[in-house]
């Protein structure tokens, strides 16, 4: 094919382009279909031509010789907003703790991308970014049932988180990979190959979210618990001091308190048949019951 240039500059009947078609053997992968179209490059230059090779596998052969780098920079900027946004309704250590499982979810992935013979392109690195999506909620929400969960140790936060949280975790993971089990009988390879990443993640989520996290939890894990319910008093229980409006107590009056009756709203009752009953086991001689202010 040749165009005869018209426009300004060039003069008329010159020749302003032209068309060669060459064959060639193109090769099956991408990447070496990319070093093939270098070698038409070099030739072409060597020659002191203008020009370039075409051919659509030159243009994907292109996006695979830079796609490493492209994952690392996609990857690290997810795993990086996802950590700010975990800080944000999380505690640093826990936050970090589930960052580092997702990261480890992914590193996870290329191994198996690795035995599987899956070549890392577009369709791959999607599917690992979709993969950092998927993996953050099993560990997420683990490890929120465990900054949530009551108890004075790091081990009985962990036990707590996974005795509310655990059976939900497994039923969402289930869900999901029953749901993408049609994906693994297509004829399509990107349909396969999502299907094998999908499924790899959630199966190494459930590993993280129900196992590996709730033991890191119970070693590292930070141990300000929430209020402990039975440390609440309940209505009728509370007392309150002499003035009647400070902080509210749970305290057993002292002897001096029951006898006056005063000091923290505890008064006394000498003639209650429960008082002459507790005197007779005390045997003491001294009639008191105490009695709580509502």
């Amino acid at each position: 094919d040749v165009a005869k240039a018209g426009a300004a500059g060039c003069s008329m009947g010159t020749v302003a382009a032209h068309r060669i078609i060459a064959v060639a053997r193109m090769p099956q992968l991408h990447l070496d279909a990319y070093l093939q179209w270098e070698k038409f490059q070099r030739t072409i230059s060597d020659s002191g031509a203008r020009g370039y090779a075409y051919h659509p596998n030159y243009e994907f052969g292109h996006v695979d010789s830079v796609m490493l780098e492209l994952a690392l920079v996609n990857l690290a900027g997810a795993s990086i907003s996802i950590l700010c946004v975990l800080l944000v309704f999380l505690s640093p250590s826990v936050a970090l703790l589930s960052s580092a499982a997702v990261i480890t979810i992914d590193i996870l992935l290329f191994g198996m991308m690795v035995l599987s013979s899956v070549q890392l392109n577009s369709i791959t690195l999607i599917s690992l970014l979709i993969a950092l999506a998927l993996a953050i909620d099993y560990s997420c929400h683990l490890s929120h049932a465990y900054e949530a969960a009551p108890g004075r140790t790091r081990r009985a936060k962990a036990t707590h988180a996974l005795e509310t949280m655990g059976a939900s975790i497994l039923s969402a993971g289930s869900s999901t990979l029953i749901g993408t089990l049609f994906l693994g009988l297509s004829k399509s390879a990107v349909f396969r190959t999502f299907f094998v990443l999908v499924w790899g993640t959630i199966l190494w989520g459930l590993v993280c979210g129900l196992a590996i996290v709730p033991i890191a939890l119970s070693l590292v894990g930070p141990v300000q618990s929430a209020p402990d319910s039975a440390a609440v008093p309940a209505k009728g229980q509370v007392g309150i001091n002499g003035n009647g409006n400070g902080p509210r107590h749970n305290r057993r009056p002292s002897a001096a308190e029951l006898e006056s009756g005063s000091g923290t709203g505890w008064k006394t009752a000498p003639d209650s048949p429960r008082s002459a009953a507790a005197a007779a086991g005390n045997g003491n001689g001294t009639a008191v019951q105490a009695m709580r202010l509502d």
